[in-house]
């Protein structure tokens, strides 16, 4: 029988559970490709992963293996053989590194041209030949920041050292050496059996023999399934029910092998702490889930623990986990008790000794830079000054408290926290707090003006910042998070329908950092990153030319780019649409080939010939009075259905007429009337990217 099912298992030191993901979906990935590059045919793959395993198996595996023919294309036959049929220097070089001769190639033909070829038939490969391959391609080639060589006996990087690797092919065992790691015929269980071993015979039983013998749920899904369960049965106890982001769900999952869910409890005096601070601790340091009453949605004292244990003694589990989290909720007690000894705005100054960037000053620099951007960035979201210029004075304040000092992710929490405390306005201690957001790409948006005011402040000084000092993104590298920075200011911009000339505010931000020598292009620089942005933004959605149609005409205005996207949208398949772009690429090369040294807008009526070129004048005089008023009011779809207006008459008169005359006032005359067409279109998208 030529079918079997091979199973292949790395065991490795704990791995990083937000990184566990990412890792084995490569591995899994990697092996398929492999799988598909030998010929080997199967019939399905099962991945089974946590932090300290990562495992597949693959069902009906053919392990007879076939001959594998790779084709090799040599250069053209162009440059392969001269007129006289004589062989030439490219293709003897070819030859030379396949060691091959002229009767061993053929000919391909294609749409570009006839080429070289040679086929190569590779000889058949054992089957434990290709499973190590597999298994040394689908490692090596797991990307991650931090990889790690844990031994000097072997080249092969990998997030955790790994301890053991086992192939099995139905119930034969595949011993081999890779990069001085041995292959091993047993399994580890869960890390409580103490690494006992656990003999297996056969790759079908990999998943329940882990089970029962191992104490370990090797499926991702299943483990999540039972949390989820086994967490809303048990705060249900008491009446109570639980809200589990998708990333903390997946995050405990990888940290378990074997879920035991458990109810803790912490001290109510503890619940004068801000909730979002308690949920922080939880969620983010303890992987506790927090229970809420089903009954008016507060939140309540108890959470709920998930253990990787299999022992009957859980009341010391729980005992140990809330004494943790006590410990945890004492400190910010105390800190929150210390900081209060004075208001926010007593940190102002102290702002001083905290560096914004080395090249750049300090965070007291940044936030004057602040007030005085954010007072340009007001004029267009309609904010109050006095507002917006008290919020960008009070926002960077908290940094110097003890409890961003501790827990740096909670800035803006607690500035918003003891914002409140020190009786500023409610509109004001949220902008502190949303002055970050959106914090990655499906985060919520600041929720007032102020807010949205202040974001888009704080994002632009740090890019024009990072930007003047040459801090720029480079491929795939982004330490300062500019891209995501980026994004964020076109998701306010637009998703807030703020009417903004971004052009102008990133000028004025350069300005604001008088100390820095700078140049005419940066404001440039910073704004073609943006529009880079804007294209990788949009460009998952829909065409990207449409897009660069737009931006070509109205880079300075992300709003606007956004309102005349949502008209194209709308009449894209219109036929006088699509008329419209013909007539505007007509008038474009008729331009390009009839220049006029200099550009006018005022046509001589007296020099206009026939019919057809007085018609055109009218309607083209009539859609000037009113375009510029459309254009304040965003009418872009009035805009359209004028220039649908335009296409019969234009045609008309060109069809009818020639722009070369034999009188040159005459010839320059039609040429100016088709100049301010073409500024009449390009008021709304340029049609030759289209």
């Amino acid at each position: 029988m030529n079918y079997k099912t091979c199973l292949i298992e790395l065991n490795v030191e704990d791995i990083p559970a937000k990184q566990v993901r990412n890792i084995s979906r490569q591995f899994y990935c990697n092996i398929v490709s492999e799988l598909n590059k030998y010929q080997m045919k199967f019939s399905k793959i099962n991945l089974f992963d946590t932090h300290r395993r990562i495992a597949v198996i693959i069902k009906k595996i053919n392990t007879k293996l076939m001959t594998q023919t790779i084709e090799h294309r040599g250069p053209a036959i162009k440059y392969s053989f001269n007129d006289q049929g004589q062989i030439m220097q490219p293709a003897l070089k070819w030859l030379k590194k396949f060691n091959i001769t002229l009767t061993q190639i053929h000919r391909i033909h294609t749409e570009k041209g006839t080429w070289l070829s040679y086929k190569k038939i590779q000889k058949k490969k054992s089957i434990k030949d290709v499973l190590l391959n597999i298994i040394k391609y689908a490692l090596k080639n797991i990307f991650i920041k931090k990889n790690m060589l844990w031994n000097n006996n072997n080249n092969i990087k990998f997030i955790r050292p790994i301890r053991k690797i086992l192939i099995l092919l139905q119930e034969q065992f595949i011993p081999f050496n890779l990069e001085n790691l041995f292959t091993k015929k047993y399994l580890y269980g869960n890390i409580f059996t103490k690494f006992k071993k656990i003999n297996i015979q056969n790759a079908e039983e990999y998943e329940n023999i882990l089970y029962k013998k191992g104490k370990v749920i090797a499926k991702y899904k299943i483990r999540k399934k039972k949390i989820q369960y086994q967490a809303k049965k048990i705060a249900n106890t008491i009446q109570g029910k639980i809200y589990i982001h998708e990333n903390l769900l997946e995050e405990i999952t990888y940290l378990v092998e074997w879920p035991k869910i458990f109810l803790g409890k912490f001290k109510k005096k503890f619940l004068h702490i801000p909730k979002k601070i308690i949920i922080y601790v939880m969620e983010k340091i303890q992987k506790f889930i927090p229970i809420y009453y089903i009954h008016d949605n507060k939140f309540t004292n108890y959470f709920i623990i998930v253990a990787n244990t299999h022992t009957k003694n859980y009341h010391q589990i729980i005992l140990e986990n809330e004494r943790v989290l006590h410990a945890r909720l004492f400190d910010i007690s105390f800190f929150i008790e210390k900081d209060q000894k004075k208001t926010l705005q007593e940190n102002f100054l102290l702002l001083k000794d905290i560096i914004f960037h080395e090249k750049l000053g300090n965070m007291l620099d940044k936030s004057y830079r602040l007030m005085k951007l954010i007072t340009q960035i007001a004029k267009y979201t309609n904010t109050s000054l006095s507002c917006s210029i008290r919020a960008a004075y009070l926002s960077k304040c908290d940094l110097n408290t003890n409890m961003v000092y501790e827990f740096p992710e909670l800035r803006g929490i607690i500035g918003k926290y003891y914002a409140l405390k020190n009786g500023e306005s409610k509109n004001i201690a949220l902008s502190i707090q949303e002055q970050y957001k959106p914090k990655f790409s499906q985060d919520t948006l600041p929720s007032n003006t102020l807010s949205c005011t202040l974001a888009l402040a704080e994002k632009i000084d740090t890019i024009v910042g990072l930007f003047l000092i040459n801090y720029k993104p480079k491929k795939d590298k982004d330490p300062f998070f500019l891209r995501r920075l980026t994004i964020g200011i076109i998701r306010i911009i637009i998703e807030k329908k703020i009417d903004i000339n971004l052009t102008h505010i990133i000028k004025y931000a350069i300005l604001t950092y008088s100390h820095l020598y700078t140049n005419k292009n940066h404001q440039d620089e910073i704004m073609n990153f943006i529009k880079n942005r804007l294209y990788a933004w949009y460009k998952k959605k829909h065409n990207i030319n449409i897009i660069k149609s737009i931006v070509a005409c109205h880079k300075n205005n992300l709003l606007k780019i956004n309102l005349i996207l949502n008209t194209v949208l709308t009449f894209k398949e219109n036929i006088h649409f699509k008329k419209l772009i013909f007539t505007y690429k007509r008038i474009f090369n008729l331009l390009k080939k009839n220049k006029i040294c200099q550009k006018q807008d005022n046509i001589n009526y007296q020099l206009i010939q026939n019919e057809k070129e007085k018609i055109l004048f009218i309607i083209t005089n009539n859609i000037h009075c009113i375009l510029y008023h459309l254009i304040q009011h965003q009418k872009y779809s009035k805009i359209l259905q004028l220039l649908f207006t335009l296409n019969q008459p234009i045609n008309d008169f060109l069809d009818q007429n020639s722009i070369k005359y034999t009188k040159k006032n005459i010839q320059n005359n039609r040429i100016i009337l088709l100049y301010n067409i073409q500024k009449i279109f390009l008021s709304f998208i340029d049609f030759m990217k289209l």
